[in-house]
């Protein structure tokens, strides 16, 4: 073998090496990284916003133990102890290491729970907001006026604007909701589509 083909060889190891390099599971993990764990981070703050506010709606509760308070706070607080727990699960799912799974796979099991966990979280919520805005009606006009929430709300005023709350609230915390995951996930998931397509083009 001459000095030429001893050089070729070489170099075709070198390439062999470097390739074996860059494939390896370690390697590709770096390139869904970042993304991952800025949602594993605002799932997180979620998790802990959740119990805090859970904690809130306990105390009004408490303090306010008229019926019509306990039914619409109470099933607000199941519903955002009920976020809480959803988010954990989706958390400790993306924290975990999958076995025997490559990383695209890993990837796109990752971007379904999510939105699939968003989805779930809007559809569910859509049946909340009109309790919410109840609840927080009466409460404020009873607080307001000075009187019970069995006699301010037998006003035929406060019934109209009881209803207009709600049907301006709706809706409008639907889409806050839509623009609060938007602005908490949607840019971290893009990226990771974009992490899957890349991969997937380089098959």
């Amino acid at each position: 073998m001459n000095i030429d083909e001893q050089w070729k060889n070489l170099d075709n190891k070198k390439d062999s090496e470097l390739a074996a390099l860059m494939n390896m599971p370690a390697i590709d993990k770096l390139v869904s990284k970042g993304p991952l764990e800025k949602i594993r981070r605002n799932l997180l703050f979620n998790i802990i916003l959740s119990i805090l506010i859970g904690v809130v709606y306990l105390l009004v509760i408490f303090a306010f133990p008229f019926w019509q308070i306990i039914l619409t706070i109470g099933i607000v607080f199941l519903f955002t102890l009920w976020c809480g727990k959803e988010a954990f699960l989706l958390y400790r799912e993306i924290k975990k290491e999958a076995d025997n799974t490559s990383v695209l796979k890993e990837m796109e099991r990752h971007i379904q729970n999510l939105n699939k966990w968003i989805n779930v979280q809007q559809q569910v919520a859509l049946f909340i907001y009109p309790w919410s805005a109840a609840g927080g009606f009466m409460l404020g006009a009873s607080l307001g006026s000075g009187k019970s929430i069995n006699a301010i709300m037998t006003k035929p005023i406060v019934l109209v604007a009881f209803f207009i709350t709600i049907i301006i609230l709706v809706p409008a915390c639907f889409y806050l909701t839509r623009w609060l995951c938007k602005k908490s996930f949607g840019n971290y998931a893009e990226q990771l589509k974009n992490d899957i397509a890349r991969l997937k083009a380089a098959e």
